[in-house]
């Protein structure tokens, strides 16, 4: 998904609207429950005021009562939440319907109570389920309709009852459907200022971790680059960073090289406890296999996966192939000194890679001051 910065304004409509369907069906369970409350509570008026009519009310109450408990139970569910709003409007329709019906079955003068009821109950109890605007505006309308059909067309109030029920009715659906608007763009905001206050939390946690990571990076840098301070010779410094990258890494076999007049001698080898190899030491061309082909183009190489017979990790217990083989050059002013071969039981991360890298930049330059050490040295013998 997007970030909201990066959204239009549809598209964070459309993210608005999937987010209310996922939060607000409770709202609307609670609401549809308070309108069966509300017909239901009818019920107490015709058996205790007209007793004899009490039983064919019924009828129509259930026809009623059910669509209010349909939606309640549809929008429980998650597959037909994208309906929620049209099944609103469907079912409010058929509810409204049969609360007009009981109303016209109810005797005098319970009906002008039952009529004004009617409006009262359905606006109130269905309108409260509105967010959309759109699709309150046109459960309104449907309901204007549906009820001046009952109200002209089975009437014995006379004209000013139906202009008084016309009046409540568009009363209170203006300002049902003001309410709604004013809720939807409300919610709409907030939705906004909470995804821009989530994205910013995101990226301060980001930042902290990121800041985290490369404080214990420049940590374990310096804390190699004391390790190799002072006077060592090459095989001491290759076997000091060889111990280092077994300490940060899950490290199964590694290897030193040292380039000297166009060969890279293995001068360190480090690996599991039981790990058998060869004692003579690896001598490679520029070019030649992973390792030579490594200080020829001076960049970190990746193998992954390893494939079967190329390298092998033996320890007392066991035996299994590596995860990842991955051969890092040492440099110094733009000429590799030498080569470190890592056989690794768990894959280097980018932060991994990028941590050695540094790693090997300091084992490269130290590498170039023991060979200038080294140089009389190697004269005089």
């Amino acid at each position: 998904m997007a970030e909201p910065s990066d959204m239009t304004l549809p598209e964070q409509r459309a993210a608005f609207y999937a987010h209310y369907l996922r939060h607000y069906s409770r709202h609307v369970v609670v609401a549809l429950l308070f309108g069966a409350a509300a017909i239901l509570a009818t019920a107490l008026l015709d058996w205790l005021f007209q007793p004899e009519v009490a039983a064919i009310i019924w009828r129509s109450r259930a026809a009623a009562l059910l669509p209010m408990l349909a939606i309640a139970g549809l929008c429980a569910l998650p597959a037909l939440r994208q309906y929620q709003q049209p099944l609103i409007v469907v079912f409010t329709l058929i509810g409204c319907l049969a609360v007009l019906d009981f109303a016209r079955l109810s005797v005098e003068p319970y009906t002008h109570y039952y009529n004004n009821a009617v409006v009262l109950i359905i606006v109130f109890c269905f309108m409260l389920t509105r967010v959309l605007l759109r699709w309150g505006l046109l459960c309104a309308g449907l309901l204007f309709v549906a009820c001046n059909i009952y109200w002209v067309g089975i009437n014995r109030d006379g004209i000013d009852l139906v202009v008084i029920k016309n009046f409540i009715l568009f009363l209170t659906c203006a300002f049902s459907l003001t309410a709604t608007w004013n809720l939807e763009h409300s919610l709409f905001r907030n939705f906004q200022q909470q995804q821009a206050g989530e994205r910013e939390r995101q990226r301060l946690d980001a930042l902290q971790q990121e800041m985290a990571r490369q404080s214990w990076e420049n940590a374990r840098l310096a804390d190699y680059q004391t390790r190799i301070s002072g006077s060592h010779s090459v095989e001491a410094l290759a076997a000091i960073t060889l111990g280092f990258a077994d300490e940060l890494f899950e490290v199964g076999f590694a290897e030193a090289f040292h380039q000297r007049e166009q060969q890279l001698t293995s001068v360190a080898r480090r690996a599991l406890p039981g790990h058998r190899h060869s004692s003579q030491p690896a001598v490679f061309g520029i070019g030649d296999g992973l390792v030579g082909e490594c200080a020829r183009q001076q960049v970190p190489l990746l193998l992954a996966p390893v494939p079967p017979g190329y390298a092998h990790i033996s320890s007392g217990t066991g035996s299994m192939a590596p995860s990842q083989v991955a051969v890092f050059p040492a440099l110094f002013e733009g000429r590799c000194t030498g080569v470190v071969e890592l056989a690794m039981l768990k894959p280097l991360d980018d932060s991994d890679q990028h941590l050695f890298s540094d790693i090997m930049q300091r084992f490269g330059q130290a590498l170039a001051m023991a060979e200038l050490r080294e140089g009389p040295l190697r004269k005089a013998g």
